[in-house]
């Protein structure tokens, strides 16, 4: 039997996965869970039900299951399985037998010919009004996965500042490669491919070259006469570590600790493998579950979202308080909170608060420290940031903590210094769109827009989705003298289907006419004037010439995003405006009259290296 759904069938025997005649590399489970699902569409099926079919004579984890879900909608779309919190899942589009008749066809009336002749001959006009300005080189897409992601790699542990004449290290990495290779829903990477493969690679370009979606990592360390070995599952294709242990032993019984560490894995992985169910408590999977799953609703980066994320990440570490990762990740979100609602809102405290037990966990937590000095520059207690991000850098050296680091410097009036860490952050990871910002948000305010404009593309390339970067874009063109580019950068903020409606606008009534819908629009849409995030709405009533609209909503952005106001180019014929001092340092406490910035004698000469 074939059955259909979408672009996509399934064929029962062989079991295979087909779209549009092409045959989808997926893993044996992954297809029997997706085939049951559809011969079950229009019904809800338990996740009883799927193990006990799926897996009928093995007893594994509802990871298991948890993965296959993943990997479809990661194949075949989001909206293909929907997920009933508490039931079970269920088909979320229609599903047909191949061969059945489809639904019958309306028969088109004559006395509609001459509307559609007429509406086609509009549609015509439409499409040559909405037609771009300018082609834009940015990514519509990610790129695609170049692995699977049951595809593990185990990468050999690290060993630092100690020597290994027993060679722990390796024998771990060869015991978790033996273990998980007994699992038949998982495809382990050969040991001899990965013996030269540094840990200090980004997750991407390690996972694509190595062929897998999961890699497992690790370091281990002396500490205190004992030895601490910590591990880490990482999926290649976010970064996010979805699981993360310590394991602290006397060296004299570091020799258990493959076995016991291998035996985790497994277990974590999902993998059915005899010895390793009893390790890790089904909480501690469940947290890691969430934890990966709040991430995924980080990246969305909508408030709604947001709040999700925090509800996730909350009830990870309820499941499993030492989960000092998971706790980084809560404080990560209720910083970003604080920049989607009002400033008075109580996310920075309540991050605070997060970050800080997560540093009880583990005192020398680069990412929580990092995340500690963001809601101290959010607090504008600028020396604290700094001192932040200063020792974030010396724990360990990643490319979010030179990249906060940038970004205060930044925001200090110090971008030449800024630009120092920047460029540091984008030498540790090539491929994050984070840094690529940041450095070209650092030239915008250099004066350099072209420079901007490579690293924004860039940028774009890697995340099409990364917030602000179309407002930042546009912004660097219109500084470039590239106003059709400019332009159609400047629609990529407005949902697909009303970007030609924009574009005919433009053209019939003017750029400066389109500009004054957009705004009355997305006045009608947020219910206020001037929301308290981003500079746009303020930076539109400067070019349109109108000052008193334009310092409503400047009063509103300066609470938060003060020196961005201050160094903004569009704000240029303002800039010598007493009012327009007197906002920045009242709303954005900014010493704007010469005076020295509060931290300058803590940064030497060379502006990588800061005083304690």
């Amino acid at each position: 039997m074939v059955y259909c759904f979408s672009e996509f069938e399934i064929d029962e025997d062989p079991l295979e996965l087909r779209r549009e005649g092409q045959v989808l590399d997926l893993q044996p489970k992954v297809l029997a869970v997706l085939l049951l699902l559809v011969r079950s569409a229009g019904q809800v099926v338990t996740k009883d039900e799927i193990l006990a079919a799926v897996w009928p004579d093995v007893a594994v984890t509802e990871a298991s299951l948890t993965r296959c879900i993943s990997i479809i909608r990661r194949e075949l779309g989001d909206d293909v399985v929907n997920t009933l919190r508490g039931r079970g899942y269920r088909m979320g589009v229609s599903v047909r037998e191949a061969g059945a008749p489809p639904p019958p066809a309306r028969r088109n009336r004559g006395w509609l010919w001459a509307a559609c002749v007429g509406g086609a001959l509009l549609l015509v006009v439409a499409a040559w009004l909405g037609r771009p300005f300018a082609e834009l080189p940015i990514a519509t897409s990610s790129e695609p996965s170049l692995h699977r992601t049951t595809d593990v790699a185990v990468i050999p542990i690290e060993v630092i500042g100690m020597e290994d004449p027993d060679e722990l290290g390796r024998r771990i990495a060869l015991e978790v490669i033996d273990r998980l290779a007994k699992a038949d829903e998982l495809r382990v990477v050969p040991a001899s491919t990965v013996s030269g493969v540094s840990t200090a690679g980004v997750p991407a370009e390690v996972g694509r070259r190595l062929g897998a979606g999961t890699l497992v990592l690790g370091t281990i360390r002396p500490r205190a006469g004992a030895l601490r070995v910590s591990v880490e599952v990482v999926e290649t294709d976010t970064g996010f570590p979805s699981w993360s242990r310590s394991f602290d032993r006397p060296a004299s019984e570091a020799e258990a600790l493959p076995t016991e560490i291998a035996a985790r894995v497994a277990t974590v992985l999902g993998a059915s493998i005899e010895g390793a169910v009893g390790y890790v408590n089904e909480a501690e999977i469940e947290s890691a579950r969430l934890y990966v799953e709040g991430q995924e609703a980080v990246i969305r980066e909508k408030r709604e979202h947001l709040l999700r994320a925090v509800a996730l990440f909350e009830r990870s570490v309820e499941l499993d308080p030492k989960h000092a990762r998971a706790y980084v990740a809560l404080a990560s979100a209720y910083e970003r909170l604080w920049g989607e609602d009002e400033p008075g809102a109580p996310w920075l405290d309540r991050g605070e608060a997060a970050a800080r037990i997560a540093l009880e966990l583990v005192p020398e937590h680069p990412e929580a420290l990092a995340v500690l000095a963001a809601l101290r520059r959010d607090h504008k207690d600028w020396a604290g940031a700094v001192a932040g991000y200063a020792a974030a850098i010396r724990m360990g050296p990643t490319a979010r903590a030179h990249t906060g680091m940038a970004r205060v410097l930044c925001m200090m009036g110090r971008p030449e210094a800024a630009e120092v860490h920047a460029r540091r952050a984008i030498d540790l990871e090539p491929t994050s769109a984070d840094a690529h910002f940041t450095l070209a948000r650092v030239h915008y305010y250099l004066g350099n827009p072209d420079a901007a404009i490579a690293h924004l593309e860039l940028a774009a390339s890697l995340d099409p989705g990364l917030k602000d970067l179309p407002t930042l874009l546009s912004r660097a063109y219109q500084a470039a003298g590239r106003l059709d580019e400019a332009r159609e950068a400047f629609l990529l903020v407005s949902a697909r289907w009303f970007r030609p409606v924009l574009r005919v606008m433009d053209r019939v009534f003017g750029t400066n006419g389109s500009l004054r819908v957009v705004l009355a629009l997305d006045e009608l849409r947020r219910g206020t004037r001037c929301p308290t995030t981003g500079m746009g709405q303020a930076l539109v009533w400067a070019r349109l010439g109108e000052p008193e609209r334009m310092y409503e909503c400047l009063e509103m952005t300066a609470r938060k995003h003060p020196w961005y106001a201050a160094s903004e180019p569009g704000f240029a014929p303002y800039r010598d405006d007493p009012r327009f001092r007197d906002v920045l340092v009242r709303e954005g406490r900014l010493p704007l009259d010469g005076s020295e910035w509060p931290v300058a004698s803590a940064i030497r000469s060379d502006p990588i290296q800061i005083r304690n």
